[in-house]
């Protein structure tokens, strides 16, 4: 069997909950290994002392631990999303987004750029995005059948 893929979590709380929750059974069957976890009130959640590292910070977290990890997951607030994917980036780091990346279309394009330069492509989490009742509906959006997009 591979090693298994060393991943960091930035956030606990709100959607980072169930990341840590999925990555804990992932990790229970040798398929992950949680590294560090990051949030800046870690002291809130009961659970945060079952974790080998355990920071305030995400840049700290990300500078300290990059050569011990392969991929970072983001699952943030959405503003935040495009300077911690561009960090995570640059330190050679595969990155998984939650969706979306970000809500600003030319912060999209910056985003993409840094993408461009990645050593490892980053992944965004859109929800059943090839389910085929999603790509009808999507169709008939783009099609007009409801009206004009606003």
């Amino acid at each position: 069997m591979a090693e298994p893929v060393r991943v960091a979590v930035i956030g606990m709380g709100g959607f980072a909950s169930e990341h840590l929750r999925v990555l804990r059974q992932l990790e229970s069957e040798g398929v992950c290994q949680i590294v560090a976890v990051c949030d800046p009130h870690p002291e809130a959640f009961a659970d945060a002392a079952g974790f080998a590292k355990v920071y305030t910070e995400w840049k700290q977290m990300i500078a300290e631990c990059a050569g011990e990890l392969q991929v970072c997951t983001v699952p943030t607030p959405i503003p935040l999303h495009a300077e911690m994917h561009r960090e995570i980036i640059n330190a050679g780091l595969s990155c998984y987004l939650e969706k979306p990346p970000t809500l600003d279309p030319e912060e999209l394009a910056e985003m993409i750029e840094v993408d461009k330069q990645a050593k490892r492509k980053t992944q965004v989490g859109f929800n059943f995005i090839i389910e085929p009742q999603r790509r009808r509906l999507k169709k008939r959006i783009v099609t007009g059948e409801f009206g004009t997009v606003l």
